[in-house]
Formats: C-alpha cells, structure tokens, sequence
C-alpha cells in the first residue's frame, strides 16, 4: 500500500515493468479515498498520461475504489509508471497491468 498521496510531492515509481509485446495494455488502480472526486497524475515511460479520477470509497481504508486508464507500453521489461499525488487524500492499494491483444 502507498499511502499520503495528497501531497503534491508523493509518488510512487514502478520500474522494470513488462510490456510484454508491447502496444496497448490496461492500467488497474485499486484505492481508497473520503474525498468527493481525488485524482492520481499518471506518468508512464516519462509520457503524461494527465489525471485519472478516484471517486469517494467513503474512507481511507475502504480499498474498493478502482479506476483504469488504456496506455502504450514498449515491449519487455523497460517501462516506468510514475502515480503522483497532489490532489486529495488517497491510499493506492495496488496496480495491475494487462497487456491487451490487438
């Protein structure tokens, strides 16, 4: 678990991430939050991918908010996944990626 990201200088960075072929996969955030609406800033391979919205799981260790994002990976185990916070208190639970089959 990741917690305190309602501040602008919290994150949390995933490196060596498999891309498998690469091309498009699907980015799985699990989380809680009290906050009406939080965000979560999503930098993938240096690439702003801007703010992904988290509604309100009704507190902070209520883990059963989830919100996903499509992106492009490259292929193999170079990719970076950078979640800042900065805009409501969130807890982040855990991240999936699933590449898809085009």
């Amino acid at each position: 678990m990741v917690g305190n990201l309602q501040s602008s200088e919290a994150y949390a960075l995933f490196k060596n991430i498999d891309g498998g072929e690469g091309g498009r996969a699907s980015i799985e955030l699990h989380y809680a939050t009290g906050e009406r609406l939080a965000k979560l800033h999503l930098t993938i391979n240096d690439q702003d991918y801007s703010l992904l919205n988290a509604l309100s799981t009704g507190g902070l260790q209520e883990f059963d908010g989830i919100t996903n994002i499509t992106v492009h990976l490259e292929p193999g185990n170079v990719n970076t996944i950078q979640i800042s916070g900065g805009h409501g208190e969130i807890n982040l639970l855990s991240l999936t990626v699933t590449p898809l089959l085009d």
